[in-house]
């Protein structure tokens, strides 16, 4: 009869087959998905990937589009759409040509784009990727309109004044979109003009109180003759806007408010904050 310890011997030399037989149908599967099936080969990269603009772009916001467009990738799995992606985000996960209008942008600003040929069961090849930086529209067709801090310089002074003056401007423009005539005002003071625009110039007389006072020291309404252009724009409130002008003013105060005096100042504006 065996003795007990030829069981737990036979036992062991049991344990150990098994193991070893379960080792090597596992390295014989390793290609295998848990689900059993092999991994669906992904389709190609595209190539050619362009992105086109306006040339040149205008002042009309609905006209504030790119174009991206590729070739179909040369090899891989069929495909059955693409996706396209803008600086990071999926902007369309159904593309099924090989071009995207992409309608939601704005000029004087960098995009980056990627594209992935997706095959039917939702394999993705690798991206393909571009850049643009889009193009801005004229100056002369930037809008004058919201607030400005503005900083009136004395170029001569028929009283002496040699002080740059800071002051917040607002004006309105008199169309709902686009550039047209504007109105100045500046805050804090009474009195209001409109400036007629030229292209990207502004010129008009203005009575209103600036610098000059009365002898009783009170302000008192005055001529100001502006002529200012703008010299840079940007998208503001979803419209192509002037955010930074300069130009110069004359400031005409009659004897009628007791005191005859001209000054004449440079101007320099940015958008305020």
């Amino acid at each position: 009869m065996p003795k007990p310890g030829f069981f737990r011997m036979l036992a062991c030399v049991g344990v150990a087959l098994l193991a070893a037989g379960c080792t090597k149908w596992s390295s014989s599967s390793s290609a295998v998905n848990t689900d059993g099936q092999t991994p669906a080969a992904a389709p190609g990269a595209v190539t050619g990937l362009r992105v086109t603009q306006p040339h040149p772009w205008n002042a009309t916001p609905t006209t504030w589009k790119v174009t991206v467009a590729w070739h179909a990738p040369a090899s891989g799995t069929a495909v059955d759409h693409y996706e396209v992606a803008r600086d990071g985000r999926t902007v369309d996960r159904d593309v099924t040509t090989t071009s995207f209008q992409d309608a939601d942008i704005e000029p004087s600003a960098a995009y980056h784009y990627q594209v992935m040929a997706v095959s039917a069961d939702g394999t993705a090849g690798e991206p393909a990727k571009a850049s643009a930086k889009t193009g801005e529209p004229s100056l002369q067709d930037a809008r004058l309109d919201g607030k400005y801090v503005t900083r009136f310089t004395p170029t001569s002074s028929s009283l002496g004044i040699n002080r740059t003056i800071p002051a917040l401007v607002i004006f309105t423009a008199n169309c709902g979109t686009g550039a047209c005539d504007s109105q100045y005002r500046r805050v804090g003071l009474s009195g209001s003009g409109t400036l007629h625009r030229t292209g990207a110039s502004y010129a008009g007389s203005v009575s209103a109180p600036f610098a000059i006072l009365s002898c009783q020291g009170g302000r008192i309404n005055e001529s100001l003759s502006f002529a200012i252009h703008v010299t840079k724009g940007d998208v503001v409130r979803g419209q192509w806007t002037a955010t930074a002008y300069e130009g110069s003013l004359t400031e005409t105060a009659s004897s009628s408010g007791c005191v005859t005096a001209t000054n004449h100042w440079t101007i320099t504006g940015k958008t305020s904050p």
